[in-house]
């Protein structure tokens, strides 16, 4: 009796240990680092987050489908499961385990999510990296960054595929899926030319992103792609119109490469997709970009506005008509309350939330200033 007395100690012990008390010793390891721009950047980011997610997301890029949305439906059925067998046989040592085991998932959980991810919002910023001037910027600044956006786009426009319903394709006679997939399953070496010609840490494997089963869903929820730190996956939407499939695959794999701000990353994304050397990525790039430069370029002067969309080319102004009326099939309340919990999320990690992406335009902005021109 006395040796399964101390047996059941010593797991108890090692639980506690193992599954609560260095969970919580790395959480404050992490809340210390976070703290420190060096340490987020140097420590982590270039350091152990890289070392522990390159080899995570070598694994996963062996199967071609989302480990994470597989592992996730597993855990929706296990935690219903693991009630009712708790309750058919109610005994009170099955509830402490079942209990146990929650408790410890949910602390190691937290604390790799903390690790893998959100130590990265307290790296060194990309704005700093980059040493661009973003002050007071004009009207007629975000028209001139828009104009060489506006005619690398209507140049592009002549090697695209266009359907009847003003939506672009991969290639002629694929569907838009087949051609999603296709996208996804790219090279991106936007990538290699971003980090030689800016000088950004973006080394490490390509790993392609993974189209999500569930997408249809995810477009009701406003979703266009998510990375999953747990199985270093970037996952994308594959419903969504196929010219924002490049920037979106672009954007996760920059979540993947160490940039967990959303700002940040699209603009990492648009970069890379502009310097890609297939057209139709360049095209998504170029257009996305204009895209965010035209919007803000709005709301600051709106005859500037019409002058620039007056000389857009019409299929890409056919191409961003369709993606509106795409999306508007989608609003609702889903949509309303995944955008809250996105809100609340970004912001809980260290980002100002999903409406402040201002900084893309303001980077643009300062690329153009300190090359005259793209």
């Amino acid at each position: 009796m006395k040796k399964t007395g101390s047996g059941q100690g010593n797991r108890r012990m090692r639980f506690w240990i193992l599954g609560v008390f260095l969970p919580s010793i790395g959480f404050l390891l992490v809340l210390w680092a976070k703290q420190s721009e060096w340490a987020a950047e140097y420590l982590f980011a270039r350091g152990l987050t890289r070392i522990l997610t390159v080899p995570l997301t070598f694994i996963t890029n062996l199967v071609p489908f989302s480990v994470a949305e597989i592992l996730l439906y597993c855990l929706i059925l296990m935690i219903p499961i693991g009630l009712l067998v708790c309750c058919i046989r109610p005994r009170l040592k099955k509830w402490k385990r079942y209990g146990a085991l929650l408790l410890c998932l949910v602390f190691w959980g937290f604390f790799l999510f903390q690790t893998l991810f959100v130590i990265q919002f307290g790296r060194r910023s990309l704005e700093a990296m980059l040493d661009y001037d973003t002050e007071d910027i004009t009207a007629q600044e975000l028209y001139q960054t828009a104009m060489p956006l506006l005619a690398q786009a209507n140049k592009l426009c002549d090697c695209i595929y266009y359907t009847e319903e003003g939506d672009s394709r991969y290639q002629e006679g694929m569907s838009r899926e087949a051609g999603n997939r296709a996208l996804l399953r790219h090279s991106y070496s936007g990538f290699s030319a971003v980090q030689d010609s800016m000088g950004l840490p973006l080394g490490g494997i390509n790993a392609r992103p993974k189209a999500v089963l569930a997408s249809i869903g995810m477009s009701y929820a406003g979703i266009t792609g998510i990375y999953i730190p747990f199985t270093g996956e970037s996952n994308v939407n594959i419903s969504i119109p196929t010219f924002d499939i490049p920037v979106t695959a672009a954007h996760e794999m920059a979540h993947q490469k160490g940039f967990s701000k959303e700002d940040e990353a699209n603009y990492i994304a648009l970069c890379v997709c502009m310097q890609d050397t297939d057209p139709y990525v360049q095209y998504s790039g170029y257009i996305c970009a204009l895209r965010y430069v035209s919007n803000s370029l709005y709301r600051a002067d709106q005859d500037l506005y019409n002058t620039l969309m007056s000389q857009l080319d019409a299929r890409i102004q056919g191409e961003f008509r369709y993606s509106n009326q795409w999306w508007a099939k989608f609003e609702g309340k889903v949509n309303e309350v995944s955008t809250q919990i996105n809100n609340t999320y970004l912001q809980a990690s260290g980002s100002p939330g999903v409406i402040s992406y201002g900084l893309v335009t303001e980077l643009l902005v300062g690329e153009y200033r300190q090359s005259g021109e793209r």
